[in-house]
């Protein structure tokens, strides 16, 4: 075993030894009677934020746009519909081609093109 292992273990056991004697243990604290109401509130705020977060790191962990994954700021265009093997997106609709972008706006806003799509036939537009 090497000495930066031994001297992690070592620091680990002595943690342990300090943190088990009951003369180290903090005075139990008391709970606030709406404790459950807060800790369901922080899941319902903070469950989807990090949800979107893992996506995220998932769907752009690549150099190159690729069938389901794509830089910051690029386009990815999935050219079929979900599988159920596929596990990218929490419960992706079945009859939905994706296309997506992740875009980084923390240094400067990003200008997005596209190629004219309004006489294509299955184009719709929003409020038509």
């Amino acid at each position: 075993m090497g000495k930066g292992k031994l001297m992690v273990l070592s620091g680990l056991l002595v943690l342990i030894l300090v943190m088990g004697n009951p003369a180290y243990a903090a005075p139990p604290k008391k709970v606030p009677a709406d404790s459950e109401k807060i800790a369901a509130a922080a899941y319902v705020f903070g469950y989807p934020l990090v949800l979107m977060e893992i996506t995220k790191k998932v769907l752009t962990n690549t150099a190159q746009p690729a069938e389901k994954a794509a830089p910051l700021n690029q386009f990815a265009h999935i050219p079929t519909f979900p599988r159920p093997e596929d596990q990218e997106v929490v419960r992706p609709n079945v009859d939905t081609l994706y296309s997506f972008a992740w875009l980084d706006l923390s240094r400067e806003p990003v200008i997005l093109q596209r190629f004219c799509l309004h006489r294509h036939p299955h184009h719709r537009r929003a409020g038509r």
